[in-house]
């Protein structure tokens, strides 16, 4: 997300499609989501942009 409001970037995502869900349904359907989840998206993130280099043998994403 950039530094715009939710609101703003759910309309922008949807194309401002009036039937799109609001920043409040976003929030609550967010809230569901098991935290092994956001851990299987760092896993597959992490092998699809797999670096060359490494440092102390871990792989460097941000810095």
């Amino acid at each position: 997300m950039s530094s715009q409001g939710l609101h703003v970037e759910l309309q922008w995502q949807f194309h401002y499609d009036p039937t799109a869900a609001t920043a409040s349904a976003f929030v609550q359907q967010r809230g569901k989501l098991f935290p092994s989840v956001f851990e299987e998206i760092l896993h597959r993130f992490t092998f699809q942009n797999r670096p060359k280099r490494q440092w102390d043998e871990y792989t460097l994403l941000a810095a």
